[in-house]
């Protein structure tokens, strides 16, 4: 398969840009790279968490997920809080500030990676309760915290 190139998203999950966990990459195994994954393009490598802020938040969906009050909870802390130091720092970077415009793009683009990753797998109806939970999520947190400082497009809405 191809490997996602430098400044490029993942030829399969092109929502998901750099960061996108599926088999283009590759395991690294041992310290200190437990838990990373390493996208190779160009001959460079860049390290990616396998599991991401929300999370590491605790953030879970689907049949064994959270209930939406305990999901809810903790997307105000992730809105709410420095994405912790163990990331490297252009995966904490791409999340911005806490409290801004670039966090809460950061968390619909995740619902909405999630979305078409589970929806693009050839069992999507077994993810068919974590798709309604990222969906159902994504619409509480733009109306929890959409101010006017945030247009975002509809899906499916021309530009």
């Amino acid at each position: 398969m191809n490997q996602p190139t430098e400044g490029r998203s993942c030829p399969i999950h092109p929502s998901m840009g750099a960061y996108c966990s599926c088999p283009t990459g590759r395991r690294v195994a041992g310290s200190p790279n437990r838990g990373f994954t390493v996208l190779e393009s160009a001959g460079e490598s860049k390290y990616v968490p396998e599991h991401g802020f929300m999370k590491h938040m605790g953030y879970t969906v689907g049949k064994q997920g959270l209930p939406a009050s305990e999901r809810r909870t903790i997307l105000r802390r992730c809105f709410a809080s420095s994405v912790p130091g163990r990331f490297p720092e252009d995966y904490r970077d791409e999340w911005g500030l806490p409290q801004t415009e670039r966090r809460l793009r950061k968390m619909v683009a995740f619902f909405e990676g999630e979305m078409e990753l589970a929806r693009a797998r050839a069992n999507w109806q077994a993810m068919q309760q974590a798709i309604e939970d990222w969906e159902a999520d994504r619409t509480w947190l733009l109306t929890e915290y959409e101010q006017g400082w945030l247009l975002l497009p509809s899906k499916g809405a021309t530009q």
